[in-house]
């Protein structure tokens, strides 16, 4: 069952959010699917599918080999590739999607589920001259999560609207036959004749559409003579009889895969779709096993890249990919993980003592015991065309923070040292300063003190860790300070080192859904977690979430996202660089 554990004001969920990857849409993936493709007939193609396939990708699903496996879209449905079957063949299952959007309970492993809001996507989304607030998959609720009492012989009286059921007598008269006492919905006696007789191929009635999960009601559809269909939701198809039309025409299904792949990833069901869906994918279980390597979420892989990072301090991915390495003798090194080079190109040298640095634009900010400065690639060939000081005096080394900030600013925090270097209490005011993108001054505040983290997020809030483990936000155009997540739920000997915000198709990212941070667990190793200070209605997560993303590490002291989806992470325990990216 999905492991997830709430803790009051500061909540740990072991799930994680991640993407899916694609492959070559409008062709079958493996050939079960065309076995299966073919089962169903010439007719039955046409009905249960619509047509060929969309889209196949490799969605996470925990307990199938690799915790994940090959799906292929089509217009009315989803076909999975399950574990191999006794006899070494691949097995094909159908999708219970409609099952899924009506409740909202989705499947993400053999015994895993995680509860979302139903899918408010209209069933009859395609016909045009409907009015806006259409029926959902959603209104349908209800019914599918309870059971109604056997009406068997009884005439069909309900109607479905968008604000619920209603009793009224329909336009046709349409007696109930069967009563299905598993899922406890009653079956028209005309539908029951109709799968009878339906073109399904090889499959039978419960293989292709499943048992019933509501009532049939009349639906004002748009289809047909008189605009009104009867539409009852099975597990996996939606059947729709519509009165008036010609007779082999009055029974279709709805576009049930393109309704879910909608609802699901929030993108439209198009051969190019598979780029759309890695932000916004269901939660998923991080895989088991053991825990002493590196383990990251399904849909993404690990590689532990092959440049010297012994004496590295801190880490920043520049705007051409390069990622620069700030060494503590001093020096900053340029490396390009996609060069196949493991040699590092010097950029910078002579620091004094340096202890952090970020990119902003095409400007790299150091602090050194100087300060800050700032070294200006505009033409991003690896060597400075100017330098330049933007804070001036050294900062308590434990509490130096650097950030980019929007239009090529800086955030700098740090608690300056007095003129003899005397150390001040550990709970002491640290001090923010915003420098814009010409080295000038924009603001200066103090906030809670301590020695955590920071980020930047892109609206210019500043998100913090203080000495009171809480994750805070600093709002510059008010200077208010506002607690967001309680962060003592990670354990007594837990302590953030790092924070970013970090999505898996290289956007910016938002404070609400996307932060990352690197928390030290002691000497029991370390790992990455993300903060959802916001709730997340589409996962069923409330506010001040803490979710696991990636477990393994020894002791991890800077990470950095790339503007291609790469993750890196610098281990100085294992003088180590690795880079996590999205299956794709």
């Amino acid at each position: 069952m999905l492991r997830i554990l709430l803790l009051a004001v500061g909540v740990v969920v072991a799930v994680s959010l991640m993407p899916i990857q694609s492959t070559q849409p409008s062709t079958f993936a493996d050939p079960a699917f065309t076995r299966y493709f073919q089962r169903t007939g010439t007719q039955g193609r046409a009905l249960l599918w619509g047509q060929g396939p969309i889209v196949s990708i490799v969605e996470p699903f925990t307990g199938a080999p690799g915790n994940r496996r090959l799906v292929e879209y089509f217009e009315r449905g989803r076909m999975e590739l399950a574990t191999e079957a006794e006899d070494g063949a691949s097995r094909v299952t159908v999708g219970l999607l409609v099952r899924e959007m009506a409740t909202g309970n989705v499947q993400v492993g053999y015994d895993a589920f995680v509860q979302v809001a139903p899918a408010a996507v209209p069933i009859f989304s395609a016909m045009p001259g409907l009015p806006a607030d259409q029926v959902t998959y959603a209104n349908f609720a209800d019914d599918a999560r309870s059971h109604t009492a056997d009406r068997t012989g009884a005439e069909v009286d309900a109607w479905m609207t968008s604000s619920g059921a209603t009793e009224q007598i329909g336009p046709e008269r349409v007696i109930l036959g069967r009563y299905d006492p598993q899922t406890g919905h009653n079956v028209p006696a005309i539908t029951d004749g109709w799968l009878a007789a339906a073109p399904l191929g090889a499959l039978s009635p419960l293989e292709a559409v499943g048992r019933p999960i509501s009532e049939p009601y009349w639906i004002d559809s748009g289809k047909g003579p008189i605009g009104l269909s009867l539409v009852q939701l099975f597990e996996r198809r939606a059947i729709v009889y519509t009165p008036g039309l010609p007779e082999g025409e009055r029974f279709t299904v709805t576009s049930a895969g393109r309704h879910y792949y909608q609802w699901r990833y929030s993108a439209e069901l198009t051969p190019a779709a598979p780029a759309a869906p890695t932000r916004s994918s269901f939660s998923q279980l991080l895989p088991g096993g053991d825990l002493k390597g590196l383990t990251t979420p399904d849909g993404f892989k690990s590689e532990r890249l092959d440049v010297n990072v012994t004496d590295v301090v801190d880490i920043a991915v520049g705007p051409d990919g390069r990622v620069a390495l700030l060494r503590s003798g001093g020096r900053v090194d340029l490396y390009d993980p996609r060069s196949g080079s493991v040699a590092a190109e010097p950029f910078v040298d002579h620091l004094v003592n340096p202890v952090a640095l970020a990119w902003s634009g095409t400007s790299l900010y150091i602090a050194d015991d100087r300060g800050v400065y700032r070294y200006e690639d505009a033409r991003l060939d690896g060597r400075p065309n100017q330098s330049s000081p933007v804070v001036s005096g050294a900062m308590s080394r434990p509490t130096v923070a650097l950030g980019a900030g929007p239009e090529a600013s800086v955030v700098v925090l740090g608690r300056p040292l007095s003129p003899g270097g005397t150390p001040e209490a550990a709970d002491a005011a640290r001090l923010l300063r915003i420098i814009d993108g010409k080295g000038d001054l924009l603001r200066a505040e103090d906030l809670p003190g301590g020695s955590g983290p920071m980020l930047v997020a892109p609206d210019g809030s500043v998100w913090f860790v203080g000495a009171d483990r809480q994750l805070s936000s600093f709002d510059p155009a008010t200077g208010d300070v506002t607690a967001r997540i309680d962060l003592s739920s990670l354990g007594a000997n837990a302590s953030v080192v790092r924070l970013l915000l970090y999505r898996a198709d290289g956007t910016a990212g938002a404070t609400a859904s996307d932060i990352l941070a690197v928390v030290r667990d002691g000497d029991s190793g370390a790992r990455l977690v993300r903060l959802l200070p916001a709730d997340q209605p589409r996962l069923a997560v409330p506010a001040g979430a803490v979710v696991e993303f990636a477990t393994g590490f020894d002791r991890p002291v800077a990470a950095a996202s790339g503007l291609d989806g790469s993750l890196y992470v610098l281990d100085a325990g294992r003088d180590a660089l690795y880079v996590i990216r999205p299956s794709r």
